[in-house]
């Protein structure tokens, strides 16, 4: 019995090494396919943040009586209404244009091309000579080839004739006149292709509005509430969530100077009647 079991097992493997090239073939593909999607797919990166929501004392606003009698009151929270403050469309249109996020520079390569974020980073700059209206609501593309530390070609689609411009010098594209110049490091990219992305800001500002996640603390009677965003460049998610932590402070420091204003009026409205 155990010889047949032996003889069995035996004629089983030998069958599997009549077909010992598939297997190698298979294990070397999915050995190159493991260190191709490790080289060359994009990580997501994290940044997150905490902001603390502090009670509001009472009688800060003209209307706290009205809310106390549940007059003109929504049913929400401090918390919900922070988060809204927080998630606003301005908030993140104000972040894509502080950031310039709707200018993007990407190095092309032969498998994936690889965006610059660090603007000290860049090879070169550019400057858009068409009001800021028109460029905000732009949405085009470019290709510049760097010749040297003086010129480069230039293509407005990819499969464009190249036009060979110096630094410095005004030239016509889809979205009017631009100028580029180079940066420090422009000779570290001789003969490198660089893509240019614009983008309408609204679009980007409700892009990244979707992408970060608002939330207040799971804990109970928690007054914090958490950010986060995931984002290939690690540095801009940093930036983007500091932006909107700075702009809300900005927006709540304005907010309380409206109340004291409105409050200050008040008062000397009603003193005036009384004398």
């Amino acid at each position: 019995m155990n010889n047949n079991k032996e003889l069995d097992l035996k004629s089983l493997l030998q069958g599997y090494l009549k077909h010992w090239k598939w297997f190698a073939f298979s294990g070397v593909i999915c050995v190159a396919l493991a260190v191709l999607y490790l080289r060359y797919s994009v990580p997501e990166y994290s940044a997150t943040a905490k902001i603390q929501i502090l009670e509001e004392s009472s009688g800060t606003s003209e209307l706290s009586v009205l809310d106390d009698l549940n007059i003109f009151s929504s049913g929400k929270t401090q918390m919900e209404d922070e988060i809204e403050l927080i998630n606003a469309r301005d908030n993140f249109v104000r972040i894509v244009k502080d950031l310039g996020l709707n200018v993007r520079f990407f190095l092309l390569g032969n498998i994936k091309d690889a965006e610059i974020y660090n603007r000290k980073e860049l090879p070169l700059s550019i400057n858009f000579l068409s009001n800021d209206s028109i460029i905000s609501n732009s949405k085009s593309s470019f290709f510049v080839k760097i010749y040297s530390e003086t010129s480069f070609g230039f293509r407005q689609k990819e499969d464009n004739p190249e036009k060979r411009i110096g630094f410095g010098e005004k030239f016509n594209t889809e979205i009017g006149d631009i100028i580029i110049t180079p940066n420090e490091n422009v000779s570290s990219f001789k003969n490198r292709d660089v893509r240019i992305a614009i983008s309408p800001v609204n679009d980007l500002a409700d892009y990244y509005r979707k992408k970060v996640i608002i939330k207040a603390n799971d804990t109970k009677f928690s007054n914090v509430i958490n950010l986060s965003l995931e984002d290939p460049i690690e540095s801009r998610a940093v930036d983007i969530i500091n932006s909107l932590i700075n702009i809300n402070n900005s927006n709540a420091v304005s907010d309380k100077k409206a109340i004291a204003d409105r409050t200050t009026k008040f008062i000397n409205d009603r003193i005036a009647e009384i004398y």
